[in-house]
């Protein structure tokens, strides 16, 4: 706190009064004539006055932390100064004949009060609590524990996510937040990398001083600018698994690559100013946590095959036991250098079925479940906690149609593409179809969105937390950007005459993945789309298969059956609405459109500024959604909203805004005990 110093003086510019009396001796000629002039000199006397100064000193409570605070006083000289002049007046008197002027200077004493301050200084004692840690082990349920994975390139989705979300490894960036979840925070210097700087196709990031690798019972090392640049390089090599490869090889485009490491702290990569992607930045933050960072040492150490199995990380917890479908064990590093967790040790479990996952909240087994919005309300109130989201919503549940690969060419390189081994438009596969044109399967599809009643599924399954959804860009009815022709009715009948004259009146078998652990997907809704389908004569076989291991299927496009998936587009009302039928390698949603319709989006959106031309961005995606809703190749469903419920033991938790919708910053969460 400032001391606040008034100033104050009764006298502060220079005072000169000059007071002249006169007597005059008026002689004969040739007589001295004497005048005499008084002059006042002022004099300066010094009166303290008293400035209060108030230092505020907190006093530290409930906590081990000593705080001793040290008050010094410093005198405040005030500017200005006195000073005494003396003026002679000579004032000449003429008298006949011969005149003598003889002035005789008379000093007058004239008392001027100053105020000199004096910082008197109070000090106010104010408590403040110090931070507190419970100690203590703190459980998780998942349905999830994902096998160690600890090399970039062997990461795929959730994997890479779930460690860094967690607090076993750390990414590059963090956001700055200013307001809480569900608001998007802002990339900063408050991470690993403590900056960027931007020079032609080149980007230059400074990196942290003071972070510390660990493993299981072992220290590994100052964290490097070799260690980011090793990182990224996995993630985008040729072959790699990592889900956002894309995002780090010059073939995907919209990253970086060939990273070279400047100092220690330095390293720079390349990137294509025409092609970078707009959130490049927030992609790599913990938000979305494309990277999190790997040990180099542990890869030189132990090898490619030891790396991946070897749990490391940057994170304020320290491994101890890594079990895939299992548990994941890990201590608190009480000196990290960002967040030392306030309890003693996290126990994360596996458990699929949500009624077990409530139940173990219920008995107090575990702190914190994710619970479907069929069973959130029941849960917390057995288990006497509160529930809590980490976004307002997760984006819409919805179908899409894998197979129907169109093109021959990739958009981004130019490229030709061999014919996708998924791509299979015969009477087997009625949902895949040859191209945008073929209405057969274009009926086929549109039926089946027909046969779903969205309004039903909302109520009974998210007992009416979410509603039902309808487009793919997110431009919904409560948004400005909606159109009235997207909505689609619920028409069971319809659907089945529609079925009829695409020609399959008795209808047909397929396949329909709903994968059992992915935190987008509310298997519920699943189920209940697949029941409502078969209620117009589709023979839908379910597929449960996890999502880690059904999305190579993705990957290599081979998957033939449609799956359910979220619908979330990228970045917003003015962000990319075409991504999940890009062309490149890696992950998409197991439909690709045609070169030449993807290479006019693609070129057209890139050539436009979201901040100047969002009016412009939003007509593009308006018929972008046209597009899909003619050729029906995805259906929305219901927005999901998902659900964790804090058992009664929790007293704070500040997780952050997760792309993922994954449960984070376990080390802030405090408990009673």
């Amino acid at each position: 706190m400032k001391p606040f110093i008034r100033h104050r003086r009764l006298s502060i510019s220079l005072l000169t009064t000059l007071a002249v009396a006169i007597t005059a001796v008026f002689v004969a000629c040739g007589e001295t004539v004497v005048e005499t002039v008084v002059v006042e000199r002022e004099v300066v006397v010094e009166r303290e006055v008293a400035v209060p100064q108030t230092v505020v000193v907190e006093k530290l409570v409930e906590g081990e932390t000593v705080v001793q605070t040290v008050v010094v006083e410093r005198e405040i000289i005030v500017e200005g100064e006195t000073v005494v002049q003396t003026v002679v007046v000579e004032k000449e008197v003429v008298v006949e004949g011969e005149t003598v002027v003889e002035t005789v200077v008379v000093e007058k004493e004239r008392v001027v009060e100053v105020e000199k301050p004096v910082v008197q200084t109070v000090v106010v004692e104010r408590e403040v609590e110090a931070p507190r840690r419970s100690g203590g082990e703190l459980r998780v349920a998942t349905v999830y524990v994902p096998p160690p994975l600890y090399l970039p390139s062997a990461q795929p989705s959730p994997e890479y996510w779930k460690l860094h979300a967690w607090g076993i490894t750390e990414t590059l960036l963090r956001t700055d937040r200013v307001d809480p979840p569900p608001a998007y925070g802002i990339p900063g210097t408050s991470g690993i990398g403590t900056g960027w700087e931007i020079d032609g196709n080149n980007i230059t990031f400074t990196v942290r001083d003071g972070v510390t690798f660990r493993g299981v019972d072992q220290d590994w090392g100052p964290l490097t600018a070799e260690d980011v640049v090793h990182s990224m390089t996995d993630a985008g090599k040729e072959g790699s698994r990592a889900a956002r490869a894309p995002t780090f090889s010059e073939s995907g485009g919209i990253g970086v690559w060939d990273c070279q490491t400047i100092s220690d702290r330095a390293f720079s990569c390349t990137f294509n100013p025409e092609r970078f992607h707009p959130d490049f930045f927030y992609l790599i933050s913990n938000e979305n946590g494309q990277l999190p960072i790997h040990s180099k040492r542990v890869f030189d150490e132990l090898g490619e095959e030891g790396a991946i199995l070897e749990p490391h990380g940057s994170g304020p917890w320290q491994v101890v036991k890594h079990v895939g479908n299992d548990e994941l064990v890990a201590d608190a590093v009480l000196d990290h250098w960002r967040a030392s967790p306030l309890a003693d040790r996290l126990r994360i479990i596996e458990v699929r079925e949500p009624s077990q996952a409530a139940a173990a909240l219920a008995t107090g087994e575990v702190h914190l479940a994710q619970i479907p919005s069929s069973l959130v309300l029941d849960t917390e109130n057995r288990s006497r906690g509160r529930r809590i989201q980490i976004n307002a919503g997760l984006g819409g549940q919805a179908i899409y149609f894998g197979g129907n690969f169109w093109t021959d060419r990739n958009h981004i390189s130019d490229e030709p593409i061999e014919p996708r081994p998924g791509h299979k438009p015969d009477d087997a596969h009625p949902w895949i179809g040859t191209g945008p044109d073929d209405e057969n399967a274009n009926m086929v599809r549109r039926a089946l969105s027909m046969a779903i009643n969205r309004a039903l599924i909302n109520n009974s399954i998210l007992t009416g937390l979410g509603k039902p959804i309808y487009t793919h860009t997110g431009y919904e009815q409560s948004t400005p950007h909606w159109q009235d022709r997207w909505f689609v009715d619920y028409d069971p009948e319809g659907a089945k005459a529609l079925l009829a004259e695409a020609g399959y009146p008795d209808g047909f078998e397929m396949g329909f993945w709903v994968p059992s652990d992915s935190p987008f997907v509310n298997p519920e809704v699943g189920v209940a789309i697949a029941g409502q389908w078969r209620d117009v004569g589709i023979d839908v076989q379910i597929e449960n298969t996890a999502y880690s291991a059904r999305r190579p299927t993705l990957v290599d496009r081979s998957i033939d059956i449609p799956w359910h998936f979220i619908n979330s587009a990228e970045g917003g009302f003015f962000g990319n609405m075409y991504g999940r039928w890009r062309h490149g390698r890696g992950w998409n949603s197991g439909v690709e459109f045609p070169y030449d319709v993807m290479k006019d989006w693609d070129t057209r959106y890139l050539a436009l500024d979201r901040n100047t031309q969002g009016d412009q961005i939003i007509a593009l995606n308006t018929e972008i959604e046209d597009y899909v809703q003619r050729v029906g190749v995805e259906i929305p469903v219901v927005e999901l909203v998902k659900w964790y419920v804090l058992g009664p033991e929790v007293l704070d938790w500040k997780p952050y805004r997760h792309n993922e919708n994954g449960p984070n910053s376990f080390e802030t969460m405090l408990l009673d005990r």
